[in-house]
């Protein structure tokens, strides 16, 4: 009972993993299989490096095989967008508009003829 409680000081994690992760020994526990699995997948982790103990044999599961490596696919980088030259120079500025601006918000008025 002494070494059970070692291996699982935690009551609600009954799932423990170990493994090396570079120079670092990693111990994790796990309240449930589908817990487990999602680790190893997310850290893409081999199931032939790591030691699994169970408090409860019976939930000893086979584990899916994550060895294999899916191609990721890569987002294509953004480049920026070159910037437009508004003005050739300050007597393009200057030179008076075509057409007349609205203001936004506000209606032109129109003449009526009132009877």
């Amino acid at each position: 009972m002494k070494q059970d409680q070692d291996l699982f000081p935690h009551t609600g994690f009954p799932v423990r993993l170990e493994y090396q992760d570079g120079k670092e020994h990693k111990i994790c526990w796990f309240q449930c299989q589908n817990h487990l699995e999602k680790h190893l997948t997310r850290y893409k982790i081999k199931t032939k490096d790591v030691t699994i103990h169970y408090q409860d044999p019976a939930l000893a599961v086979p584990l899916p095989v994550v060895d294999k490596e899916e191609p990721t696919k890569v987002p294509a980088k953004r480049g920026r967008k070159p910037k437009q030259q508004l003005f050739s120079s300050l007597e393009q500025f200057f030179e008076p508009n075509e057409k007349p601006v609205a203001v936004v918000g506000k209606v032109p008025r129109t003449k009526s003829k009132r009877q």
